[in-house]
């Protein structure tokens, strides 16, 4: 029963520390931080940012960093002059913005196209070489068979010229042997 009573208290215990650890890393912006020109709040990594503002611009460091420059060149007083140029410099970023993420859209569709193309043009360099494989061992086998027909026709030749020798030959033999016959 007093292990239970314990247990039961530790859990409680840990919920109470989990609760103020969560609550010691939420920010919450009020709704009159909207209309302050106070200094921008820092939300470190971890961070809940609990919203009660209409709308909220999260900025990071490199354009803070750049407000920071613009401020300290035309004062620390925030007129309608300071104002319109923080407008128009955030329009001509979201500007570019825009513009980097239709290039990067097209460079990835090009990308993809070109992968496509490779691929086609790999597969029919692979073909090419397989048909270029056949071929050659084509042209192999038939300068085998071109030679032997030059051997073939050689000696068909040289049989032939014996063969018409031989008939000559028998000819003029029989010639004589009918001419002795015949005196």
């Amino acid at each position: 029963m007093r292990i239970n009573y314990y247990l039961s208290i530790l859990i409680m215990l840990s919920f109470y520390v989990s609760m103020a650890q969560s609550n010691s890393d939420t920010l919450i912006i009020k709704s009159d931080y909207a209309k302050s020109y106070n200094q921008p709040i820092l939300a470190t990594k971890g961070t809940i940012i609990i919203n009660q503002i209409d709308s909220l611009h999260l900025v990071n460091n490199i354009r803070l960093k750049h407000y920071e420059e613009i401020r300290s060149v035309l004062g620390d007083s925030l007129d309608l002059k300071l104002n319109t140029i923080l407008l128009r410099y955030e329009n001509v970023i979201r500007e570019n913005d825009s513009e980097y993420n239709k290039l990067l859209e097209s460079y990835n569709k090009l990308a993809l196209i070109n992968k496509e193309y490779i691929k086609r043009t790999d597969t029919s360099l692979q073909v090419t070489a397989a048909h270029l494989d056949t071929l050659n061992t084509s042209l192999v086998k038939t300068d085998k068979h071109l030679t032997k027909t030059k051997k073939m026709l050689k000696k068909n030749k040289r049989s032939q010229t014996w063969q018409k020798l031989g008939i000559g030959f028998g000819g003029v033999a029989l010639g004589i042997l009918l001419g002795i016959f015949l005196n």
